[in-house]
């Protein structure tokens, strides 16, 4: 790849997460192939009650809770990286993506924001205590909840994760369009929502950039996260753009289609470019 600007990858698990493989150092050996300028990891930090697979971190191939223990392992692990006896010639940051949810307990993010990382992504992944990246979770809201209710609860579920004053991003702002381009297709693709309005004021009342999510190409839907219409509005509304994240869970996930996102991100964000 080439860029114009430097270009990083601000969304990235490790195999310290539950889902994915492939080691940091591997990662970044990609990353330098693909001619990024930086990689931020973000294991998966969850607690959620509901889901206790993605409440795991793996450290030394051996599944835990994730607690303080195993987060400053990882971190040690990524200190060890950069600063050790071979450290890797890319620009890495520490983070983590915390999985927000109604009720999330106040020791987790406590938690989270005593540990000082560098990059706090912030995932929304459950509604109702349901994970919304599951089609059999999804039809168990869908066959309570119309589309629009559905999307109504997601959208006030991150007006309540932007008064968290440690985050540093938004992930995947309509991860929903993953399922619900299949599952309800019309309602999905609307941006007209008044909830979307409200949301998009919070999130520049509380300054809490969005990523553009590239993982959507991964998932069949021809896009990203945002929607091009959505980013196009954001950028109206005066919502700030964080940077490109791939969602990688593989070193092969790493930086996809971002090529055209840089460009796009580039035109409607040109300012986030400027030295």
């Amino acid at each position: 790849m080439e860029f114009n600007h430097p270009v990083g990858d601000y969304h990235v698990h490790p195999d310290y997460s539950f889902d994915a493989t492939g080691s940091m150092r591997e990662y970044c050996e990609k990353a330098i192939e693909l001619g990024l300028s930086e990689i931020v990891f973000v294991p998966h930090a969850e607690d959620h009650p509901q889901n206790g697979e993605s409440n795991i971190l793996k450290v030394d191939g051996h599944r835990r809770p994730v607690d303080s223990e195993g987060l400053k392992r990882y971190r040690d692990d990524l200190y060890d990286l950069v600063e050790g006896d071979d450290p890797v010639p890319i620009m890495v940051r520490c983070g983590v993506e915390l999985g927000f949810y109604p009720g999330v307990k106040d020791s987790f993010l406590h938690m989270i924001e005593d540990m000082h990382f560098e990059y706090v992504l912030c995932g929304i992944h459950y509604v109702d205590g349901c994970i919304i990246s599951s089609e059999k979770k999804m039809k168990e809201l869908l066959s309570k909840n119309s589309p629009e209710q559905f999307i109504e609860k997601y959208y006030k579920i991150i007006q309540k994760a932007c008064q968290i004053d440690f985050l540093d991003c938004l992930a995947h702002i309509d991860v929903y369009r993953r399922l619900g381009m299949k599952m309800f297709p019309e309602q999905a693709s609307r941006i007209d929502y008044e909830v979307i309005d409200e949301t998009m004021e919070h999130l520049v009342k509380y300054g809490l950039p969005v990523e553009v999510n590239t993982s959507g190409m991964r998932h069949g839907i021809g896009d990203w996260y945002p929607s091009k219409p959505l980013l196009t509005r954001m950028r109206q509304a005066g919502v700030l753009i964080g940077g490109l994240g791939s969602d990688s869970h593989h070193p092969d996930h790493l930086a996809t289609d971002f090529e055209m996102a840089h460009l796009l991100v580039h035109e409607t964000f040109p300012e986030i470019y400027e030295d």
